[in-house]
């Protein structure tokens, strides 16, 4: 198994669920959709690979995720964000599968974090965003370099190759997520690692020290119509709510 640090991570969630405001010039440009084969490489030399399958307002993706365990609270390898409807659908085995409502994790989050009362310190961002003239071609598409490094993780760096040539809309992707996206700290994300939402991120280089860790990198862009299948609930599956998965039900 693959181990890829907290940054790369968070990177990744960050790759499939931003926050933000819609872009009016991304709204009228012509959104992706296909299938985008992402690989994910530690320093190890071991690679593992993740499906996405894209179309706008919905995004899901199949494989392997680093610290999908932690994010998702059963197991199963797809998980389908759909932003029109505000809400993730979890696949697990048997025709099964878990309905998780923004609104209804907002609220259950919200209850939690009432019981500390103790209001926190915004701290000063320690976070250093280097936009570079450095260009690259990666996987057929024309890319970007933004390096972004912490002060409190000297000698760590992320590379991120960005590129304005695969039209995919995170800012659309992340409305769904309403207040949840303050809560969950998505909506910094573009500040916190330099992310301009126009562009998707064709590469992601995590340095220590000079040396890179892993990487995550879309290998592959398949073009096409999608079928209700892929980027729905298929016909016979049974829905359960968040709240019938986490009471056994």
């Amino acid at each position: 198994m693959i181990q890829i640090n907290k940054s790369s991570k968070i990177l990744l969630l960050a790759l499939f669920l931003t926050g933000g405001l819609i872009s009016s010039n991304m709204l009228q440009a012509q959104h992706f959709e296909g299938i985008l084969t992402v690989e994910m490489k530690g320093n190890d030399g071991e690679t593992e690979e993740m499906s996405l399958y894209v179309k706008e307002n919905r995004l899901r993706f199949v494989g392997a995720l680093p610290g999908g365990n932690e994010m998702v609270p059963m197991t199963g390898e797809s998980v389908l964000l759909r932003a029109d409807q505000k809400d993730l659908i979890i696949f697990g085995e048997e025709n099964m599968a878990v309905q998780i409502k923004f609104q209804e994790l907002e609220m259950l989050m919200s209850m939690f974090n009432n019981q500390d009362s103790s209001p926190e310190e915004e701290e000063p961002s320690t976070v250093n965003v280097n936009q570079t003239n450095d260009t690259r071609k990666i996987s057929g598409y024309n890319a970007r370099r933004t390096i972004v490094t912490d002060t409190e993780s000297p000698g760590s760096e992320v590379h991120m190759w960005l590129t304005d040539e695969l039209k995919i809309n995170w800012e659309q992707m992340a409305s769904a997520f309403g207040g949840l996206g303050e809560t969950l700290g998505i909506n910094n994300l573009s500040d916190e690692f330099g992310w301009q939402m126009d562009k998707t991120p064709v590469l992601i280089e995590m340095y220590e020290d000079g040396v890179l860790q892993s990487s995550i990198q879309i290998k592959e862009v398949v073009t096409r119509t999608l079928s209700k299948s892929e980027i729905d609930v298929p016909d016979g599956y049974k829905l359960q709510s968040f709240f019938q998965m986490m009471m056994g039900q």
